[in-house]
């Protein structure tokens, strides 16, 4: 099974750079990696550049910047992907080195899979991102808000402890998601009615749900740090969530504005 990672980045590289830093540091690498990017600047092209020669089959998905259009970009990268198996993170995400490998090992067919994320205080994030290198154990444990299950790789605990749910997909992490790219494709991916923030990534894994594709929800695996930013403008939220209402309740499985333009 070929794996494909996809990290979404919008002008901030110096996150993103740490977040290729995990990348390098992983146990098991990706078959390829895909910076799905919603129009940043050159110095992010010149960053991705630069670590081509430590991670391999790195890619970068542009597209112009009009605006926050993650759908949009995250389906360009999709099918630029070559592999079986999709993982979405973004750039503002530090991976655990068993990240890839604990996608690898929890992948199941019929089932997409979400873990969890690990807020960094904003004074750690500061720091990470002034020096440019990962936290180490001891940053993590004095500043974060300590949770076992999802700080603590235990593989012996995964079968006593992933879910697995049917109905919602309420609660699902675009960051931390992990799905098989057959069964994105059969809902036509990503609604791109989706302009700013809101919850693309519950609609589309709900579309997933609708189309008879199961939740799987793991701890003590994935693990994920979610570094510190201010909340972004959320001026068209109203509206998104009122999309993924729709999805849940219409039981919509197929958007015709997706990967494949229907309408």
């Amino acid at each position: 099974m070929k794996i494909c990672l996809i990290i979404t980045t919008y002008n901030w590289p110096e996150a993103l750079e740490l977040s290729l830093q995990s990348i390098v540091r992983q146990k098991k690498q990706p078959d390829e990696v895909i910076i799905a990017d919603d129009g940043s600047r050159q110095e992010t092209r010149d960053l991705i550049n630069s670590y081509k020669s430590k991670i391999k089959n790195l890619k970068h998905a542009w597209h112009e910047d009009t605006g926050y259009q993650r759908a949009k970009i995250l389906n360009k990268s999709i099918m630029m992907s070559e592999s079986d198996f999709i993982i979405t993170t973004d750039q503002d995400c530090i991976l655990d080195k068993n990240f890839i490998l604990d996608y690898s090992l929890q992948a199941e067919e019929g089932f997409y899979i979400s873990g969890y994320r690990i807020n960094l205080r904003e004074r750690l994030t500061k720091r990470l991102v002034r020096r440019k290198r990962l936290p180490n154990l001891h940053e993590i444990f004095v500043e974060t808000k300590w949770n076992v299950k999802h700080q603590i790789r235990a593989r012996f605990m995964w079968n006593r402890t992933n879910r697995y749910i049917s109905g919602s997909s309420n609660g699902t992490y675009g960051c931390n998601m992990g799905f098989f790219k057959k069964d994105v494709m059969a809902i036509n991916g990503y609604n791109e009615d989706f302009v700013g923030w809101g919850p693309e990534d519950s609609e589309m894994t709900q579309r997933l749900m609708n189309n008879g594709i199961g939740w799987k929800r793991v701890y003590y695996s994935a693990i994920l740090y979610h570094m510190y930013h201010p909340i972004l403008c959320r001026k068209n939220a109203d509206f998104n969530i009122m999309l993924l209402r729709k999805a849940f309740k219409e039981k919509i499985i197929f958007v015709p504005n997706g990967i494949l333009k229907t309408a």
